[in-house]
């Protein structure tokens, strides 16, 4: 697999942020394995004597309220650099067998089994940067 660079916020991207406008998290992931998205909730705030400021609100989810600081550009992109599928699988011999061939493909993966007194299944989670 091929190697990219991911683009992170600049400081004038985030004092150019409007509300409502998307973001993804670089190293946050969901449950499903895709990236954490927070949605900017309000203006961004400059200093007029300190140019290299920016404060902006966001938010994740229902209660999950922040603020992206240029401290913390770095953990943002405007665009989502990975995109994530599972599959569910009955029989670990079955899941073995999909992500081999997922491997082959060009995607990372990983495997993870739940056990319950019913019926155990697998899940694999393959996903692929996207340039």
């Amino acid at each position: 697999m091929k190697k990219i660079k991911i683009q992170t916020l600049t400081l004038e991207q985030a004092k150019g942020l409007k509300v409502g406008t998307t973001l993804y998290h670089i190293i946050n992931r969901n449950s499903d394995g895709s990236a954490q998205r927070w949605k900017v909730s309000g203006k961004a705030q400059t200093w007029k004597h300190c140019s290299w400021r920016v404060k902006v609100p966001i938010k994740n989810g229902l209660r999950n309220c922040s603020y992206l600081t240029e401290d913390s550009l770095y953990l943002l992109s405007l665009t989502n650099h990975s995109e994530y599928h599972f599959k569910h699988f009955p029989f670990p011999s079955q899941a073995k067998a999909f992500q081999a061939v997922k491997i082959k493909e060009g995607y990372s993966t990983h495997t993870i089994s739940i056990c319950s007194a019913a019926s155990p299944s697998y899940t694999v989670y393959y996903y692929k940067l996207i340039n």
